[in-house]
């Protein structure tokens, strides 16, 4: 995509931004309301567009190439993921439940599901590349010193392998089992008699 494509996408972000931090606001500001359903939906209601904010700022922070702008985008994205944590609390205290549908809400803003989730920020792995090769040669180490690999070969291989071997058997332990065709004992009798004959 183009950079107007990106600069249109931040320029969305920070008009609903905007408009989102006002309501904000007066939410914040108003009386405290006891009819938990009517707070429940306020709440999921800001949760879901905070949620499409950071999404697009995310894609906004990787794809731009101003540095100025970076900054500025990964300040805004860090603030809206603590607010998002934030709602997501509020969320929890009221419904008393770790899961929350906001089905109703998707469905009104007509947002697909996919849309809605919240992505892990890119630069979050990018940022961390350094640490996480460091814990990766520091497991790599005391396995070898563990003696659980003699070298290097038979390490990445044996890695190869868990990386093919676990998700076929993933695969194979959600498949059901296959009933017995009634053909099946036919063809067991048959090679029996063969067998005798």
């Amino acid at each position: 995509m183009s950079h107007a494509t990106y600069d249109k996408l931040w320029r969305e972000a920070q008009d609903t931004l905007e408009d989102l931090g006002s309501i904000d606001a007066e939410i914040q500001g108003a009386k405290p309301t006891k009819d938990r359903k009517r707070a429940l939906a306020a709440v999921k209601d800001m949760f879901v567009k905070y949620v499409i904010i950071v999404n697009k700022l995310d894609q906004c922070y990787d794809q731009m190439v101003h540095p100025q702008k970076r900054l500025l985008a990964k300040r805004l994205l860090d603030l809206n993921i603590c607010r998002v944590i934030e709602l997501r609390q509020e969320m929890v205290v009221l419904e008393n439940s770790e899961h929350s549908y906001y089905d109703e809400i998707l469905a009104q803003m007509g947002i697909l599901p996919m849309d809605g989730d919240l992505r892990v920020p890119k630069y979050y792995r990018l940022e961390r590349e350094d640490h996480f090769r460091k814990w990766r040669n520091e497991m790599d180490s005391i396995l070898k010193k563990l003696g659980y690999f003699d070298d290097e070969v038979n390490y990445r291989t044996s890695l190869f392998i868990a990386h093919r071997v676990v998700p076929l058997s993933r695969s194979h332990k959600r498949q059901k089992p296959q009933a017995p065709t009634p053909q099946a004992p036919i063809r067991n009798r048959q090679t029996r008699k063969v067998a005798n004959a």
